[in-house]
């Protein structure tokens, strides 16, 4: 089953009717009230990464499910120009911006990373969980130029978090991470200035 799309604004319009459907979504599926809870957690930050985007974006949000098994979609266009481009590239690299700390903040330097051709050969943490892609997946656009994976990170982290004190700080991050702790899997797939988040929870 998936739902209808419904547009949300990194000003906040729309939100509220997600979330509103992300309850709906889990009636359906006979959830608890704390499984009901989880979902919409999950629905709030998923959502809460559009306003991390610079400028006024626009995305689109649906949710698929199989039984109890549950994918949130937020697919993104950025229409990032060059002054919007530039004030990402500035929040991503500063470590006074409180978006840019931990694991949702880290996502967010990832994916800046990708779309900022400033950023394209500056090494991050992230790189570890990301992976080019040339056939078609689950995401809108069938395919993606990069795809990054939480359980591939949670792996890479995981491997080298004794004796590295980034990856030790990484690993921290995800322990208290909301997203990391409910989710199953988190995976990005960007293509060109489009970003594609899903969030996958099996209840």
């Amino acid at each position: 089953m998936r739902t209808k799309e419904i547009t949300i604004h990194s000003s906040g319009e729309g939100m509220n009717e997600a979330l509103e459907l992300a309850e709906s979504v889990g009636a359906e599926a006979a959830l608890t009230e704390r499984q009901s809870r989880q979902l919409r957690l999950l629905t709030e930050e998923l959502l809460g990464m559009l306003r991390a985007i610079t400028g006024d974006a626009v995305a689109q949000f649906w949710i698929e499910r199989e039984d109890r098994l549950c994918r949130l979609h937020l697919a993104a266009d950025p229409r990032m120009d060059k002054e919007m481009r530039r004030q990402l590239l500035s929040a991503a690299s500063s470590g006074e911006n409180a978006a840019a700390k931990g694991f949702m903040g880290r996502l967010r330097e990832a994916i800046a990373g990708v779309m900022l051709p400033e950023r394209a050969n500056e090494p991050t943490l992230f790189a570890l969980g990301a992976m080019s892609m040339s056939s078609p997946g689950s995401y809108r656009a069938g395919s993606v130029s990069y795809e990054w994976s939480l359980r591939q990170y949670r792996e890479a982290v995981g491997g080298r978090k004794d004796g590295d004190d980034e990856a030790s700080a990484a690993w921290d991050e995800l322990e208290k991470s909301i997203v990391a702790n409910i989710a199953d899997e988190v995976s990005v797939g960007i293509l060109g200035d489009e970003v594609e988040m899903i969030v996958t929870k099996a209840f």
